[in-house]
This record gives structure tokens, C-alpha cells and sequence, in this order.
């Protein structure tokens, strides 16, 4: 009679044993992240030791042997100078949501995406690639973007300006088509010029 009763609770612990060691092996599939932190801060120079990209983002999370970090409030920031080097451009490129590769610098935009480029170019769209090797801006297939560029943008007092909608966009990150086209190059797209707002005009 011991002897069984030995037999059931050897057999009942091993059950135990190996439904216990199936849920570890379950439970072990979920990644939890590596690291959290509320605010990312990553920069890249160039030769000469200035600064040329500044990539910023909020409630970061890097998941473990991932070079991605997710971010929130993703903001790239391009500074550009003319030949001269006296004056700087700032080219910046923001969003709700991004993934920013810690090794490469290249980032996914989306989520209320803007281009911009001081006050003489604006492009919105839904999501956007940036390539840090190739300095390529790149937006997806078949996605509404829409693009303001001023006519004038060194002189204050005109604000006339180009609206274009196109479903494909690629530029460099001056925000100049590739390929040296002197119009943002466009699939489809439309292009409209507004005339400036009058005074007393809302």
C-alpha cells in the first residue's frame, strides 16, 4: 500500500514538474526590454568635429540584441551650412512615433509626419525613411504627400508659395529631389500655386 501511494505522489510530482517547466518555456518566448529611459540623445559630426545630426526621442525602449530603439517624439535635426559656413540650415524632421537604429542612425518616421526646412520648404506626410548613409529622405509607396515651397524665401514679405500632392517623394536632406530635378519629383501629383493672404485676410 506505501508503495503505491509512493508511485501516485511520484507520479503526481513529476506531472507538476513538467507542466511547471512548460509554462517557464512559455512565459520565456515574451521579451522584455533591455533598457527604458525617457529621453534619447544621439549625435553625429562630421571630419571636422561639428555637429551635423542631432536625433532626439522621448519614453525610449531597446529590446535585448536589437539595435532599434522605439521612441516616442521622434525629432532628426539636420544642420547644414552654405559655402561660406556663416550661415546654418536647419533641416528637421519630426513625428509622433519612430525607430531609431543606434548603429546606422537610420530612422522610421510616422504618426503626424513633417519635413521642414527653415521657412522655405514644409512636406507632410504618413510615414517617412531616413537613410544616414546615403543622406536620402524616402517616403512610402502609394502615400499621400503633400508639399508647400515658397517661391521667394529670401524676401520676408512675400509668402507665395508651391502646394504639391504627389504619392511618392524622395529627397535629399536639403530637401532637393534626387537626381538633381529642379521640382520635387512627383507620381501623379498636382501642383498648385496659391496666391499670398491680403491684409485682413484670415
Amino acid at each position: 500500500m506505501k508503495i503505491r501511494w509512493s508511485l501516485v505522489l511520484i507520479l503526481l510530482f513529476g506531472i507538476n514538474s513538467c507542466h511547471k517547466d512548460k509554462q517557464i518555456n512559455r512565459s520565456s518566448k515574451i521579451i522584455p526590454p533591455s533598457s527604458e529611459s525617457k529621453l534619447v540623445k544621439l549625435y553625429s559630426y562630421d571630419l571636422k568635429g561639428h555637429t551635423k545630426t542631432i536625433i532626439t526621442g522621448q519614453n525610449s525602449v531597446v529590446f535585448k540584441n536589437s539595435k532599434e530603439i522605439w521612441v516616442d517624439k521622434l525629432r532628426v535635426l539636420h544642420i547644414l551650412y552654405k559655402k561660406n559656413r556663416k550661415k546654418e540650415i536647419y533641416v528637421e524632421l519630426i513625428s509622433d512615433k519612430g525607430i531609431i537604429n543606434y548603429k546606422t542612425l537610420d530612422c522610421e518616421a510616422w504618426g503626424n509626419v513633417v519635413l521642414k526646412k527653415d521657412k522655405e520648404v514644409r512636406i507632410e506626410t504618413e510615414r517617412v525613411y531616413w537613410n544616414h548613409k546615403k543622406k536620402v529622405f524616402k517616403t512610402e509607396e502609394d502615400k499621400e504627400v503633400v508639399s508647400y515651397k515658397r517661391l521667394h524665401p529670401e524676401n520676408p514679405n512675400d509668402t507665395s508659395q508651391i502646394r504639391q500632392i504627389s504619392k511618392k517623394l524622395e529627397v535629399d536632406v536639403s530637401l532637393n529631389p534626387i537626381k538633381g530635378d529642379k521640382t520635387v519629383r512627383v507620381e501623379e501629383g498636382v501642383t498648385i500655386i496659391p496666391k499670398p493672404l491680403q491684409k485682413g485676410e484670415n
